[in-house]
């Protein structure tokens, strides 16, 4: 069974983007990640998570960052339009996997 999971695509200027290299992927591919926003970083590594029996902790960490930067969100000028826009689509995405993981630890229980 293959879990399905959202992925993301930002083009940006080269400026604001850090890249994160070296992930490899559940078909043991290499993967740039191109990403604006640190929390972002923590997104990625939970959705390209292999291990089903560790995700719980990538998405809690993932959430966890987001979080983070919601409270300096409270702190300041309350971020951009389109960070808020990346914020809103991550935590659908996160709120998916959580879901996938939930449906294989059903099935894996009443197998």
């Amino acid at each position: 069974m293959y879990a399905s999971v959202l992925l993301f695509s930002i083009d940006l200027p080269i400026a604001f983007r850090n890249t994160f290299t070296n992930f490899v992927g559940a078909a043991g591919g290499h993967m740039d990640i191109k990403t604006r926003y640190g929390w972002q970083e923590l997104y990625a590594t939970a959705l390209l998570e292999t291990d089903w029996l560790r995700i719980h902790a990538k998405i809690e960490a993932a959430e966890n960052g987001i979080r983070t930067r919601l409270h300096e969100f409270s702190m300041n000028h309350g971020g951009t339009p389109e960070e808020n826009q990346a914020i809103e689509d991550a935590l659908n995405g996160l709120d998916t996997l959580r879901k996938e993981v939930a449906a294989w630890q059903g099935s894996k229980q009443a197998g």
